[in-house]
């Protein structure tokens, strides 16, 4: 993985050199650097993970690019569709590395990761992941300033022992994150002792307009200093000065509002698992919107579970993932909606919060078709308030239609450059494989 600097800096240097000032007027450049601090525009990441895949014919939208209709899983999404992408024929980066078309459950290690999994024994599967996930490596470039550089929040995800099924999340080479499954414990560890300080984030969008301001009055007084060519450039970008202060106008910041202590939950019981779901997305919420962290990983159940969602139907997930009866298809195609009204869930609280600005949100699953256990054709969807992406579309690579056949699709470690990309982190590459052309550059024509 090639990692270089971040670019999220809102000084009048940077700014500047954004406009697209030639080397001419380097030697004035440093006049512009008198004031103090240079405002941030913080962005948000926020991973959603759960567990043994989809009925992935309802799950797959139908229609086109921009006429998609959402299918009955994803149906929830429709009022957030403006900032939506569904990505169907995203491949696992390990699986085609290996040419393993059903690398099943170890898929979770590698899913946000792009790594091969280091194995204790494989045959047990117990392993870990061999580079961190890319929640961690967003961490350490914007994380810094907040109380936890990220969260890693889960629901039933327990199990103390080295099964890769686990740990979706993970700080470096078999360095699994462990997910805080209880409310109560989260609460306290996040607000516990933390009290909301009024209008910093109010301060921070002024603290934008002001280098705005001090760069228009910089612009003009550099332009008798500078060459016809760069004042012509300087003119026709102020254009773009003018817009980027509609959108101060219009951005709200968030809304930090500590919440009361969540009730006592028990973790370990699958009677409670609905209102934990709940409870931790609403606590994830806060902690961005008061930007206690800016990165969330969130990981409901894990790989192979043994747990159940009774407010469904009877019998277990992982047991109903492997069935092909018409009940156990129905099971799991409305389990997935349930997943996908909690991911509303966490969207709606975002915008509530005026925290879905500026955060990037991204739901996947390491497998397609459950009962198969296949790594071609994973469910991601990604709803971006950053304003990186083009949005609003349904993009499909390949013709995957289910079965053990090869890869058509594309490399989910060029997922991951993407998303590293949109986070403002310079690299081209991410990742742990044999191939390099798996791990290099972003996904096409997501920008």
């Amino acid at each position: 993985m090639t990692r270089t600097r971040t670019t999220h800096a809102w000084s009048r240097r940077n700014l500047l050199r954004t406009l697209g000032v030639s080397a001419a007027a380097a030697p004035f450049i440093p006049l512009l650097d008198g004031h103090a601090g240079d405002p941030t525009l913080p962005k948000r990441l926020v991973l959603f993970t759960h567990p043994n895949g989809v009925v992935l014919e309802n799950w797959r939208p139908s229609g086109g690019e921009h006429d998609f209709v959402l299918s009955h899983s994803l149906a929830p999404l429709e009022p957030h569709r403006q900032r939506l992408l569904v990505l169907d024929g995203v491949d696992l980066g390990y699986a085609m590395d290996i040419n393993k078309s059903n690398v099943g459950h170890a898929g979770i290690a590698s899913l946000w990761t792009g790594s091969s999994p280091i194995w204790q024994d494989q045959e047990l599967e117990n392993g870990w992941a061999s580079g961190p996930s890319v929640d961690q490596v967003v961490a350490a470039a914007i994380g810094g300033e907040t109380a936890y550089a990220s969260l890693q929040v889960g629901v039933a995800t327990q199990r103390a022992d080295a099964f890769i099924h686990t740990r979706a999340y993970h700080a470096g080479a078999q360095q699994p994150l462990d997910c805080e499954i209880d409310p109560r414990s989260l609460f306290d560890r996040l607000f516990g002792d933390f009290t909301a300080e009024p209008g910093a984030a109010a301060r921070r969008i002024d603290g934008r307009r002001g280098v705005i301001d001090a760069v228009r009055g910089d612009i003009a007084a550099l332009q008798p200093k500078l060459s016809v060519a760069d004042r012509q450039r300087l003119d026709e970008h102020l254009t773009g000065i003018a817009e980027l202060e509609k959108r101060l106008d219009a951005e709200l910041p968030p809304s930090c509002e500590v919440p009361d202590p969540p009730p006592d939950l028990d973790p370990q019981s699958n009677d409670d698992f609905e209102a934990i779901t709940d409870a931790q997305i609403d606590l994830a919420v806060r902690a961005l919107a008061c930007d206690r962290t800016r990165v969330v990983g969130f990981q409901w159940g894990r790989e192979a579970s043994t747990g159940s969602a009774p407010w469904i139907g009877s019998g277990g997930i992982h047991t109903r993932s492997h069935e092909i009866t018409p009940e156990s298809i129905e099971y799991r195609t409305e389990l997935t909606r349930w997943f996908a009204t909690k991911f509303v869930r966490l969207l709606d609280g975002l915008e509530a919060a005026n925290a879905l600005q500026d955060t990037l949100v991204v739901w996947g699953s390491p497998m397609a078709v459950a009962d198969l256990h296949t790594s071609w054709n994973m469910p991601i969807v990604m709803v971006d308030g950053t304003g990186y992406f083009d949005t609003g579309r349904y993009l499909r690579w390949g013709t995957y239609e289910g079965g053990y056949t090869g890869s058509t699709g594309v490399s989910s470690n060029r997922l991951l450059v993407s998303i590293c990309q949109a986070m403002g982190l310079e690299l081209d590459s991410f990742g742990n494989l044999q191939d390099p052309a798996l791990m290099t550059g972003p996904l096409d024509g997501l920008t």
